[in-house]
């Protein structure tokens, strides 16, 4: 009789993608490498989507931006009649979403950036715009409250490494999220 043995690929895979141990990941990604794929050159779009341009940029090109700088560029966009009509509602929502970002201190992120490269206050800080964004579209389609009384947000460290001129935009913020 034979016994199957699943191999150890299969295991390593198996075991980084289930477990919830944080040891268990560290010791499978000491058997992995991460490389970029020769087809889009770690972009993880297809040449279709590459191949959109807005003026002289691509995705990747704006998403490798800083938000600050992004929302800069955004701003100089210049588009014919056809252009404006396809693209303004989305740069419309794209502008909006890159402004809660910017206004809880994040506008020297890049959006390509790994959020398992965010310290605790990034990742707190993205959470909070996150409510905030969530809080001006309940805000803006109906009177209904963000959160039920008695909701409790408990951010422990969202001024980490923050210059006072973020703390300051960040105190703004929670107060925005406080009136909602």
């Amino acid at each position: 009789s034979q016994l199957a043995f699943e191999g150890m690929v299969p295991r390593l895979n198996r075991l980084y993608r289930e477990t919830s141990s944080r040891r268990v990941r560290e010791e499978v990604e000491l058997f992995m490498n991460e490389q970029s794929c020769p087809g889009c050159h770690g972009a993880r779009l297809k040449p279709e989507a590459l191949a959109v341009r807005i003026g002289p940029w691509s995705i990747i090109d704006l998403t490798s931006l800083s938000i600050d700088r992004f929302l800069n560029e955004i701003n100089k966009f210049t588009l014919n009649e056809r252009g404006k009509v396809i693209a303004q509602p989305i740069l419309k929502e794209i502008r909006e979403r890159l402004l809660f970002l910017q206004g809880v201190g994040l506008g020297y992120l890049a959006l390509e950036r790994k959020s398992g490269t965010l310290s605790g206050g990034e990742a707190q800080r993205l959470k909070l715009a996150g409510f905030l964004a969530e809080a001006a579209k309940s805000a803006s389609k109906s009177k209904q409250p963000l959160a039920k009384k008695g909701t409790l947000f408990l951010f422990d460290e969202p001024t980490t490494g923050l210059h006072f001129e973020d703390i300051a935009k960040l105190m703004r913020a929670l107060r925005k999220l406080l009136e909602a």
